[in-house]
């Protein structure tokens, strides 16, 4: 689970909310057997719940970046695991959420950082040559379209009346860079897109991403620099249990 996580789970959540959550509960995971650690999130009836999940992996989640946006910091932060337990005040926005995840942050890790612009190797996500295989979305039985959805598995991806803006992010967690929306579509559409992973594709047979991306959607990855939004960690501190 990566970023858009926050999207997908808080998607029916709207009006005002203060800055900080309620009430949070912030302890390291138990101890697993290995090969059986586990990490979801979810969001439900104003309550966020998460487990196994890593500080960095949280700061991905509150500020919106994926993993190669963020630098810095101790090598525990991307290793040691906590369960996370928070209760909402009110109805929230899925931005109002990820406020008080960066209060959480602050205040049970000491978390300090900053923002810089660095130029680095991205992806131009483009129109291909045969145009646009994106589909526009369907409606339900009341004629209305469906509301924003995507899932996501290993080697495929599913979205409902989602922005091309919403494929460029998921792509962004399978390839580790960024990718930049440059195709001038507008609006929103259906699609699924699968692919083989490049350790399970052998020669005779599976379509890599870049080419499912091109076959099944229309739309073309190419190579690129650009400035890319870091989030440099300066402080951060061990959660202690509470």
């Amino acid at each position: 689970m990566k970023p858009a996580l926050i999207a997908a789970c808080a998607a029916t959540l709207w009006g005002q909310a203060p800055k900080e959550f309620e009430v949070a509960s912030v302890r390291p995971t138990a101890p697993q057997p290995a090969g059986q650690m586990s990490m979801g999130m979810s969001i439900d009836k104003g309550m966020l719940r998460a487990t196994g999940m890593t500080a960095k992996f949280l700061i991905e989640q509150a500020y919106d970046v994926r993993g190669f946006q963020v630098t810095g910091g101790p090598s525990w932060m991307d290793s040691e695991q906590y369960d996370v337990n928070a209760k909402i005040e009110g109805e929230a926005t899925n931005e109002q959420i990820r406020i008080m995840m960066r209060s959480l942050l602050a205040d049970r890790f000491k978390l300090q950082l900053h923002r810089e612009k660095k130029e680095m190797a991205c992806y131009a996500l483009v129109v291909a040559k045969g145009g646009s295989k994106l589909k526009a979305p369907e409606e339900d039985a009341d004629g209305k379209h469906k509301s924003g959805r995507m899932s996501m598995a290993r080697g495929r991806f599913d979205g409902d009346a989602l922005p091309v803006e919403a494929i460029a992010h998921a792509l962004e967690q399978v390839l580790g860079r960024a990718v930049i929306d440059r195709t001038g579509l507008t609006g929103t559409f259906d699609f699924k897109l699968e692919w083989t992973p490049d350790e399970a594709r052998t020669e005779s047979g599976g379509s890599s991403l870049f080419t499912a991306v091109q076959e099944q959607l229309g739309l073309k990855l190419e190579s690129t620099r650009g400035p890319v939004e870091i989030l440099v960690v300066d402080r951060i501190e061990k959660a202690s249990e509470n």
